[in-house]
């Protein structure tokens, strides 16, 4: 307990320590937000332009506005939907590519925070990052079908179920289950992830399944960690939802409040995402030193 302990406190303090890092990459999402976000914005002021309509929606769900539009602005709307598939992939790609950036900050390899280090690494890892994450995107695609066929047992048609609460039931179970996989999947992919940057060979076979390995060799503290920045990311969760239920969305000044309270949760949830890969490389290197010092 006290090695775990020990991990967690190096994680945040690694995370903490790369400070510079944590706000450079908040910054490249922000900034490719506003990018993708201009087709958007063109499509909503030609189609809404200065609707009162909005302003009216703001604090309720408005199914009539919402019908109208679709009626009447549905084609353009789909074609935006329709390139956001592109987007989608560039955004899965550029958080590939700042992977490699940031597990070599957070690995300590310099005394200092280094942009032009940043972006090297984040070049210098890419292909190997990109490799593993098409690998793992393989498994959960996997992993979904199983759990669609486990699901699907029995049937699905309506007319084969006594009640509506058989599919309730089933849901639960077998979403709970799921999501139980998909985070095992996530934790041993963030221990594979530091693995392969951390060894930098060419092949990452061998550096994955070293990650994996340490990950089985220690899995309950794994797990006891990987739950604690779960509770993290819930409990952050919570206190935005407490204080953005506090109002409504029905002046241009609690807009700007809403949007300052959204920009104050992703920097957050961006810091429980960071902290994953922090304390997965103090785990490897603290289970290293201690190690050591016992041969």
């Amino acid at each position: 307990m006290r090695s775990v302990i020990t991990v967690l406190f190096s994680g945040l303090k690694a995370l903490f320590s790369n400070w510079e890092m944590w706000l450079l990459v908040y910054g490249v999402n922000v900034f490719f937000a506003l990018f993708v976000a201009l087709p958007f914005n063109s499509f909503f002021k030609s189609s809404l332009g200065n609707s009162l309509a909005v302003n009216e929606s703001l604090n309720r769900f408005d199914y009539t506005f919402i019908s109208d539009f679709l009626n009447e602005y549905g084609l353009g709307f789909s074609q935006v939907l329709n390139q956001s598939y592109f987007v989608l992939a560039l955004f899965l790609l550029l958080s590939v590519f700042l992977m490699g950036g940031i597990i070599d900050s957070l690995l300590g390899k310099r005394a200092e925070f280094s942009f032009k280090a940043f972006w090297t690494a984040c070049h210098h890892h890419f292909w190997r990052l990109l490799r593993l994450t098409i690998y793992y995107f393989l498994f959960h695609i996997g992993l979904l079908l199983i759990f669609v066929q486990i699901f699907s047992i029995g049937g699905l048609s309506p007319f084969e179920l006594e009640t509506d609460a058989d599919v309730i039931s089933r849901v639960q179970w077998v979403g709970g289950f799921y999501l139980f996989f998909v985070a095992l999947i996530m934790m041993f992919q963030d221990y594979a992830k530091v693995k392969v940057v951390q060894t930098d060979e060419r092949w990452i076979t061998n550096s994955a399944l070293a990650g994996i390995g340490f990950t089985f060799r220690h899995f309950f503290a794994c797990m006891f960690l990987f739950i604690i920045q779960v509770l993290f990311f819930v409990f952050m969760t919570f206190v935005y939802i407490t204080i953005r239920k506090q109002f409504f969305m029905s002046s241009e000044g609690t807009i700007l409040l809403a949007l300052f309270l959204g920009q104050i949760y992703l920097f957050g949830r961006m810091g429980v995402k960071l902290l994953r890969l922090s304390i997965a490389g103090e785990h490897i290197r603290v289970y290293k030193e201690e190690t050591s010092k016992h041969i």
